[in-house]
């Protein structure tokens, strides 16, 4: 049986040591041991640090384009997935262009983290808005980390899903020892927090949980 092509296009050096690139390589790293993919990825990276075929993406946007069409005719690509809306820069010209399927991999709303921390104005805020409803409604999936996230593309698009990362063992090491880093009490339970604190990685709603948790379990700490 004749295997699916798979091109990974993620505008960022693959081994960042931040949420999104982990994710991404999540998500490869997934797709790897599924024996009806053959897997390619086109980044930021001179060369695959996964070992695999590869474009050198950098950021000259025409060029990028006329690299990724080619590689897609050239390696028969059957399916592209944009990791992030930053990528889905060049969905419309591979839709164009190509009869690859396309899959938009979002992790977040760039524009509305832009404009809460005002480096984005509210016409362009808007503009932003309505040029992104074209491009989900354009793909052939979408998929999400988050339900809300999903509820609130498939307005756009019905065939968008939720797919969490999960621990990927090559990444996380669980047999790690646990550091003295908190001090706890004997009895006590502690939850930590392994994000940043941007208003727009859900801080907020991490308190209210607590606050809620911790009415009825006095005994959990925040950390």
């Amino acid at each position: 049986m004749k295997k699916s092509a798979v091109l990974s296009v993620f505008r960022s050096p693959l081994m960042e040591n931040r949420g999104t690139p982990l994710r991404v390589k999540s998500l490869i790293g997934e797709g790897l041991t599924q024996s009806d993919f053959v897997w390619h990825t086109a980044t930021l990276d001179e060369v695959s640090p996964l070992g695999l075929g590869h474009i050198t993406l950098t950021h000259h946007h025409v060029s990028d384009i006329k690299k990724i069409v080619d590689y897609v005719k050239r390696e028969h690509i059957d399916i592209v997935v944009f990791h992030s809306i930053a990528a889905a820069f060049y969905l419309p010209f591979i839709k164009l262009l190509t009869p690859a399927k396309l899959v938009l991999e979002m992790h977040g709303f760039r524009e509305e983290e832009e404009f809460l921390y005002g480096r984005l104005s509210r016409p362009k805020y808007l503009l932003n808005k309505f040029f992104y409803s074209f491009i989900y409604r354009m793909t052939d999936a979408i998929t999400t980390c988050s339900i809300s996230a999903t509820e609130y593309l498939k307005k756009y698009n019905k065939n968008s899903v939720s797919v969490y990362g999960g621990v990927n063992l090559a990444l996380f090491n669980p047999e790690v020892t646990s550091g003295s880093y908190v001090t706890r009490e004997p009895g006590t339970i502690v939850v930590g927090y392994a994000g940043d604190g941007k208003r727009w990685q859900g801080l907020p709603f991490l308190y209210r949980a607590f606050e809620k948790l911790h009415e009825q379990y006095p005994e959990f700490r925040l950390e």
